[in-house]
């Protein structure tokens, strides 16, 4: 063997002897999600990557029964509400190109028995809801175009039969962008927000069931009902710029601040079926991978931390006996539903 040869090979058995070895590539820990811009005045839905963490674990959490996998969806979606009963969970799930492009997002069942495509479509089929009844889902959709110009309003609310057959029944009036359409529970009317222009604040809206006369209420975003009359909702805290969250009657007054964070944002309230807990989220800064869910007691005031996985952790939805939060997850660098025991009595 030629002098340099051994020299090296000696130097590398060394190295090993004292535990040094090659270094290892970085494992990847992001997850594909999809994220809404503005770019030349057209809205348009680009993918984008945002860390996760491979272990499915939240820290920290030998007190609390472990979180576990509800639905498995395994892409990115973009939003999702449950039925009653543990029926099954209605999610809008986006449409990816083989060129990784989104071209549009359709309305999924994803019940015990599997999966059923509600909307076959070219359009952005967005933000699913159930009637109080099950009948019925509330969608918004831009039904017309693909991308859309930043002052259009092409924008509506729709409803389909639950069971995906039957027509489609438009609601409303035209805006450009509408979030989250929620049936109130009495079932005769529905909240939302959204904005008429592009550029403009986005507004509270709510109308009768059937779409009569659209209301705008204040300033805010992420409107759930805590009940029949009264509603609960994210909007800047004017004192520190951080979004959080509000109570007020559906008449506009008595608009008060619940719950806020020095130093996070708190946002997408969900009340419990009995009106006595909200779930919410908080995000640290404009990370939307930092998130995690939390139960804010409306009674005592007081917030208890339920996830505490480094993964996003959102959209809380409870369970009709208030046993469970249910809620979106990249842990585990796969995107699916979970939920939680709240361990309320």
């Amino acid at each position: 063997m030629k002098k340099g040869v051994l020299l090296a090979s000696l130097v590398a058995i060394g190295l090993m002897g004292v535990g040094c070895s090659a270094p290892q590539p970085e494992q990847d820990t992001t997850v594909k999600t999809v994220k809404k811009l503005v770019i030349n005045n057209q809205t348009v839905r680009m993918i984008v990557e945002e860390h996760a963490d491979r272990s499915i674990v939240d820290s920290g959490s030998a007190s609390r029964l472990p979180a576990q996998k509800y639905t498995s969806v395994g892409d990115f979606f973009g939003s999702y509400n449950m039925l009653k009963n543990n029926k099954g969970i209605v999610l809008s799930k986006y449409n990816i190109t083989p060129d990784k492009a989104v071209s549009s997002s359709d309305i999924w069942f994803f019940g015990k028995n599997g999966k059923v495509r509600l909307t076959n479509t070219s359009y952005f089929n967005l933000y699913p809801s159930m009637s109080v009844d099950e009948a019925y889902v509330y969608f918004v959709s831009n039904r017309g175009k693909i991308a859309l110009s930043n002052y259009d309003q092409t924008t509506y609310i729709w409803r389909m039969s639950s069971k995906g057959n039957g027509g489609l029944t438009r609601l409303g009036t035209a805006m450009n962008s509408i979030y989250n359409p929620l049936e109130s529970p009495d079932g005769k009317k529905l909240l939302y927000s959204a904005k008429e222009f592009g550029g403009q604040d986005t507004m509270i809206w709510y109308m009768g069931r059937n779409g009569e006369l659209p209301t705008q209420l204040k300033k805010g975003k992420q409107a759930s009902w805590l009940d029949n009359d009264t509603i609960v909702f994210t909007a800047k805290d004017p004192g520190t710029g951080l979004y959080a969250i509000w109570r007020m009657n559906l008449d506009g007054s008595e608009m008060t601040q619940i719950i806020a964070d020095k130093n996070l944002h708190c946002i997408q309230p969900a009340a419990s079926f009995d009106q006595k807990h909200i779930a919410f989220v908080k995000q640290n800064g404009s990370q939307p991978d930092q998130r995690d869910i939390y139960i804010y007691d409306v009674e005592t005031g007081l917030v208890d931390q339920m996830t505490t996985n480094s993964s996003r952790d959102d959209l809380p939805r409870w369970s009709e006996d208030n046993k469970y939060i249910y809620f979106r997850s990249s842990r585990g660098l796969s995107w699916n539903v979970w939920r939680i025991q709240t361990e309320l009595k």
